[in-house]
């Protein structure tokens, strides 16, 4: 949510969607990249090993993606909007209160918590990890083969996120979000 903020804050307003769609689609990418390093780890380590201990070793790798993360964070500088509010002295005294007690902001919460991101999070998880599930029980695809073939899957939706982002541009945040949620239904 924070990253999607600062790039919007930063882009031009006409490519807000499509340079967020970026945002969302790297999500997607951290699922690969975790795929791609537990495939790794247990390609360099026996059956017995990676049932041991070694499965351990792609958190303790994450600690790293951490680190750097924090880094990023405190390297960046606030957004040109969020300056502009300090420097003109609108910032926030109490933004989590505020953020509640603003008018209409409790409906706008409400629709972005529960009709944007709860659906958007749901329909990926249980597409990404029920697919995952679906191929190593019922179909019986060997473990490792299922992972490659989610994550395959989970690399090619990633463009999607940019192509609707770019879209909602043309015509409107609500249609795509709408539409997605309604084919979802019908296609998962």
């Amino acid at each position: 949510g924070g990253a999607a903020i600062f790039v919007s804050e930063h882009c031009p307003p006409e490519k807000r969607g499509f340079y967020t769609g970026f945002i969302q689609a790297s999500v997607v990418g951290g699922f690969v990249l975790s795929l791609v390093v537990v495939l790794a780890c247990k390609l360099a380590m026996s059956d017995a090993t990676w049932a041991a201990w070694g499965w351990r070793v792609p958190f303790v790798l994450s600690l790293a993606l951490l680190a750097i993360s924090l880094w990023m964070r405190l390297k960046l500088s606030e957004s040109p909007v969020f300056q502009a509010m300090r420097a003109e002295g609108r910032q926030a005294k109490n933004p989590f209160a505020e953020s509640f007690t603003y008018p209409g902001n409790p409906k706008r919460l409400f629709v972005a918590l529960f009709g944007v991101a709860a659906g958007l999070t749901v329909i990926w998880y249980t597409a990404m990890f029920r697919g995952l599930s679906f191929l190593t029980g019922p179909m019986r695809v060997d473990e490792t083969a299922a992972e490659i073939i989610v994550g395959i899957c989970a690399l090619f939706g990633m463009m999607f996120f940019v192509f609707f982002g770019a879209l909602s541009d043309k015509v409107g945040r609500k249609a795509p979000i709408v539409w997605g949620y309604a084919l979802t239904l019908v296609l998962l």
